[in-house]
C-alpha cells in the first residue's frame, strides 16, 4: 500500500535548487529518485530600452531594445491603455490608425518565470496629417466667356480621395463626397 510523503520547503531565495527522494520499506529495501530541479525566481526583467518610432499617415512602427535578461520572455504591449499582443521582437507596428491622432504605446516586459516587471515604458506619438489635395487637371481654362443662359460643363481630377463642391458666385450648386473626379454641369 503507498503513502505519500511531502516536505514543504518555504522562504527559498531566488536560484536553483536540486532535490532526491530516498526510501526504504520495512525490510531495509531502498530506492532513490531521479535528481530533480526546482527553479526559484521571483525577480521580474529589466525594462525595454530606447524606445523610438516612424510614423506614418495610419501606421506608428516602434521600435526598441529588449532587455539583456536570460531568462527574458516577452514584452506586453498596450495601445492607448488597451492590450494589442505578446511580443519577443524588439519592435510593433500599429496599422489602420487615423491620420493626425496621437496614440501611445505602453510596454511591460515578462520573463519565463512569469514574473511581470510593474514599470511601464510608454511613449506618445502622432500619425501624420494627409498631404493637401493636389489638382492634377481641371476643364475649361479660367476665365470662362459664355452668353447668358449658355450650358457649360466643369471637370477637376485630384490625386486622392476627395469632397468636392462646386460654387457659382458665392452659391454651392453640387457637391460630392469620396471621389478623385468630379463634374457639373450648369
Amino acid at each position: 500500500c503507498g503513502k505519500n510523503f511531502y516536505k514543504n520547503v518555504t522562504n527559498l531565495s531566488d536560484g536553483t535548487y536540486t532535490y532526491k527522494v530516498y526510501a526504504n520499506d520495512t525490510s531495509n529495501n531502498w530506492n532513490v529518485s531521479e535528481m530533480r530541479v526546482v527553479v526559484i525566481d521571483t525577480t521580474p526583467p529589466a525594462s525595454i530600452s530606447n524606445l523610438t518610432s516612424i510614423t506614418g499617415q495610419t501606421w506608428i512602427n516602434w521600435t526598441w531594445t529588449n532587455p539583456q535578461d536570460a531568462d527574458f520572455n516577452y514584452t506586453m504591449v498596450y495601445l492607448n491603455g488597451i492590450w494589442r499582443t505578446n511580443t519577443s521582437h524588439p519592435f510593433y507596428n500599429a496599422t489602420n490608425l487615423t491620420p493626425d491622432t496621437f496614440y501611445e504605446i505602453g510596454t511591460r516586459t515578462v520573463d519565463k518565470a512569469g514574473n511581470i516587471n510593474q514599470s511601464w515604458v510608454n511613449q506618445t506619438t502622432k500619425t501624420r496629417l494627409y498631404p493637401a489635395p493636389k489638382i492634377t487637371s481641371f476643364a475649361p481654362q479660367s476665365p470662362v466667356y459664355d452668353t447668358e443662359g449658355a450650358t457649360r460643363t466643369f471637370n477637376i481630377t485630384v490625386d486622392q480621395l476627395v469632397n468636392v463642391s462646386w460654387w457659382i458666385n458665392g452659391t454651392e450648386v453640387f457637391n460630392q463626397t469620396a471621389v478623385t473626379e468630379s463634374t457639373y454641369t450648369n
